[in-house]
């Protein structure tokens, strides 16, 4: 047996390239391994230790192949952090004396790669609404502005933050009303996304079980579909 960054050997099972995986999932306590070339093969009676090397390599196999990202330099209003979190669950967090959330300098930016998501749910609306209260005025308008006909996560949260701030503004470039959405509507989604670790995710087809492929989402963001921006990594953004 021999499991490296570069390849996968389990004999009598399999032994080739990671190249040659298109992904990798357990299924209770059996490992299934997708080819390139739509083979499936799986394994049974692996350790947790051997199970945890194999993620482990073809992680790292993934964030090799990924392109080198540049990560947005921290100012120093952002360095300071509130001792209270403030809208549990958010991906951001208030500065002391309501200055600029932290994740919003930080993890969030515009991305026209995204301008078509969906509106955010009314409850993460909600929240965001409350954050746009305890932010100044003067550091709201220091950050980048919403982006016309953009629907990314940045530009719907600031848009929301200044309606929030100027509730009588009326917005020039609204994306769409929001309308009454049924629980019907809101119930149906393509993809199915299990959390594999922190930063690696299966997601697998409702519609065709035998479809699945790995995300992974860190400092470098990449699917083993070989797409960039493409719906699998979309849905486990929205999860």
């Amino acid at each position: 047996m021999k499991i490296t960054e570069k390849m996968l050997s389990i004999p009598p099972y399999i032994s080739t390239t990671w190249d040659n995986i298109a992904s990798i999932h357990m299924d209770g306590d059996h490992l299934i391994i997708s080819m390139n070339d739509n083979k499936t093969i799986t394994i049974t009676d692996l350790s947790v230790e051997v199970v945890e090397k194999i993620f482990e390599c073809h992680e790292a196999f993934l964030e090799e192949r990924q392109p080198h990202q540049k990560q947005p330099k921290v100012t120093s209003s952002q360095e300071k952090i509130s001792n209270q979190e403030m809208l549990m669950g958010f991906p951001f967090r208030v500065g002391i004396g309501g200055s600029i959330p932290e994740g919003l300098g930080q993890t969030l930016q515009h991305n026209p790669a995204y301008a078509d998501l969906p509106l955010l749910p009314p409850e993460v609306a909600q929240k965001i609404s409350l954050l746009g209260k305890v932010v100044s005025p003067e550091d709201l308008q220091a950050m980048p502005p919403a982006e016309p006909n953009c629907n990314c996560i940045y530009c719907q949260i600031i848009r929301i933050m200044h309606k929030t701030q100027n509730p009588n503004d009326v917005e020039t470039h609204e994306i769409e009303p929001i309308e009454d959405v049924s629980d019907e509507d809101l119930r149906f989604e393509q993809w199915e996304v299990h959390p594999i670790n922190d930063k690696m995710y299966c997601v697998v087809n409702k519609l065709d079980q035998n479809e699945h492929y790995n995300v992974y989402i860190a400092d470098k963001v990449g699917c083993t579909c070989g797409k960039d921006h493409c719906e699998h990594i979309v849905a486990v953004l929205r999860s």
